[in-house]
């Protein structure tokens, strides 16, 4: 009986230790995942398809761009100015095709478009 307890606690053990290292590898990933990206605007990322649209209706000089989120189906950026913090994000909704543009500055007028613009990007 106790060679049996003993096995049970090492298959325990095992167990315990290999799922602990399982957390710890979608932990990783998911930082990978949520890791912010800045760009300069000169150095954009070529698969953040949206950006020359959202440039085009955005009135404002943009100096950068952060990336916030591109995991599941959207694709979340900030957009900079000269002024301090983030003037405008930009949503794209991948399985829709929907970009929509929020002007996020205290005095932004929200949501300022909102279209279905999968044949005016690739994604």
């Amino acid at each position: 009986m106790k060679k049996w307890k003993q096995i049970s606690v090492v298959v325990l053990m095992t167990v315990l230790v290999s799922a602990c290292n399982a957390d710890n590898g979608n932990e990783d990933q998911n930082d990978q995942n949520n890791q912010v990206t800045e760009e300069s605007i000169d150095g954009i990322n070529e698969d953040w398809t949206e950006v020359p649209l959202v440039l085009e209706e955005i009135s404002d000089d943009v100096s950068r761009i952060e990336l916030t989120n591109d995991k599941g189906g959207s694709r979340v950026i900030l957009y900079y100015t000269d002024e301090e913090g983030p003037q405008y994000k930009s949503v794209l909704v991948k399985d829709e095709g929907r970009l929509k543009i929020i002007s996020i500055n205290e005095n932004g007028e929200g949501e300022m478009f909102n279209e279905i613009v999968e044949d005016r990007i690739s994604s």
